[in-house]
């Protein structure tokens, strides 16, 4: 296996190195952030979301079976945190007549995003793209910023391919009658490549401050702690509830079986209260290894 990967890692995380998530969080916190500022328009808000996100990919890290790559699942995880976030909100867009969509062809979005000076030209993208519904401008920010392809947007989105590619068709035709309102159009006849995708790649991304990988990771330390000692706690009930069914069926045993007594010379008693006897003990040892065990990772 590769070292340094996602995978690597991951596996590193799920064996107890719970220090190695800082690395994913200096992989894909900024990129992350960025997409989820784009669709919230809140710094605070989308660094929030942010931590939430990485808070909620560190608790379901064991629920990732590899079915898509980890890039893909992680931005699932921030498009629906974010999402979430705006539809509990009231906002309001600028409503465009269908028939206005219609009439908008390919070559003229192509000469549209062709016209002017490409810094000028990207802040008039990021305008236009803070007028889109927070669903579409997410959609448009995973498919040319992120570069996700259809097959990855269908796992992040749960969406279906057919329509993504609807979606993608109709946010480009609003972009472009959002563009051709904030400037003044230019005719042009020259061939143009893909500007819209070397426009959105140009969208700078957002810097985090100094105290979010820390925070973070804070919380998930606070988190991993939080874990053990509920394994912890698991295991001790879970031996208890064995030690209480043993008991259980000794006594059972001897009251509805008629099982013989056993003579046990160093204790004057019966069978069933031998059992009983041996059940408490078990019990005391139990608690007895739990404490020791809890003392011995304080001391380590």
């Amino acid at each position: 296996m590769e070292l340094y990967t996602d995978t690597y890692y991951i596996q590193r995380i799920q064996a107890g190195d719970v220090a190695c998530f800082a690395c994913l969080l200096d992989k894909y916190s900024r990129p992350i952030n960025s997409l989820i500022l784009k669709v919230v328009r809140s710094q605070e808000e989308a660094e929030e979301l942010a931590q939430d996100t990485f808070m909620k990919v560190f608790k379901n890290l064991a629920s990732f079976k590899g079915d898509c790559s980890f890039s893909t699942w992680i931005y699932r995880i921030a498009y629906n945190t974010a999402i979430s976030s705006v539809r509990k909100k009231r906002y309001e867009f600028l409503a465009i007549e269908e028939t206005t969509l219609e009439n908008v062809s390919e070559e003229e979005i192509t000469n549209l995003f062709g016209q002017t000076e490409s810094t000028e030209q990207v802040q008039r993208l990021e305008v236009a793209l803070e007028q889109l519904l927070p669903d579409e401008r997410a959609l448009i920010l995973l498919f040319y910023w992120k570069e996700k392809t259809i097959e990855e947007l269908v796992s992040i989105t749960g969406l279906t391919a057919s329509n993504i590619k609807v979606k993608l068709h109709r946010i480009r035709k609003k972009l472009f009658v959002l563009l051709n309102g904030i400037m003044s159009k230019i005719n042009t006849n020259k061939e143009q490549p893909d500007l819209l995708g070397d426009l959105f790649k140009r969208i700078p991304e957002e810097e985090l401050p100094a105290s979010f990988r820390s925070n973070v990771m804070r919380q998930i330390m606070l988190e991993s702690a939080k874990a053990k000692k509920r394994d912890e706690r698991f295991s001790l009930l879970a031996a208890i509830v064995a030690s209480l069914i043993m008991i259980s069926l000794a006594i059972v045993s001897f009251v509805y079986m008629e099982i013989p007594k056993i003579a046990i010379p160093t204790i004057s008693t019966s069978a069933l209260a031998f059992y009983l006897y041996i059940g408490a003990i078990t019990l005391i040892l139990l608690l007895a290894d739990y404490k020791l065990r809890n003392l011995f990772h304080k001391k380590g």
